[in-house]
């Protein structure tokens, strides 16, 4: 499974948090997990409605963004490169004697990690950021010193969660279910 960056036109859906239209959001789409890709094409094609359930995915998808930089570590397991001693002598909380704060990685003013939203439709589950400098700390700035510290992706077990949700949902429809 590789993830490929994108900055898509994020559609606008009455229950999900408003993103201007046209903003640009740093995102990721999964590519080669067919079987996930094939069992919504499946559903669409069978005319059920999907919306449902990739609103639940999307939501999921969303909790496992916030999750990793709680656990601030890539989509290995790998922990992120540490603060720099300049980095957290200049953070906000070491000046006011919130030492904790200031040693958590992008984390200073919580900006980011409150930008992360979540769209859906009935074809997919979206998760990005429209902060500009995402991307600098997605990927790594080599020339400016920054480390690569990924926060958005899948990793294998939560790309299990989303698929058992998927499978979960397609076994009540075949019951019979009605939502």
């Amino acid at each position: 499974m590789a993830i490929i960056p994108r900055i898509p036109r994020m559609p606008s859906l009455p229950s999900m948090p408003q993103i201007p239209t046209g903003s640009p959001i740093f995102s990721v789409k999964m590519k080669g997990n067919e079987k996930f890709d094939g069992a919504i094409k499946n559903l669409v094609k069978r005319g059920s409605n999907t919306g449902r359930i990739m609103r639940l995915i999307s939501i999921r998808m969303k909790s496992f963004q916030r999750d990793h930089f709680d656990k601030e570590e890539d989509s290995l397991g790998n922990k992120w490169e540490p603060l720099s001693g300049n980095t957290i002598a200049s953070r906000k909380g070491a000046k006011q004697g919130q030492r904790q704060r200031a040693h958590n990685i992008l984390r200073d003013t919580a900006i980011m990690f409150n930008s992360i939203t979540n769209v859906s439709d009935l074809h997919s589950a979206l998760v990005g950021t429209n902060i500009e400098y995402a991307a600098t700390h997605q990927y790594g700035d080599p020339d400016r010193n920054i480390p690569q510290r990924e926060f958005l992706y899948l990793n294998l077990k939560e790309t299990q969660v989303l698929l058992r949700m998927l499978k979960d949902d397609l076994i009540l429809r075949a019951l019979g279910a009605q939502y």
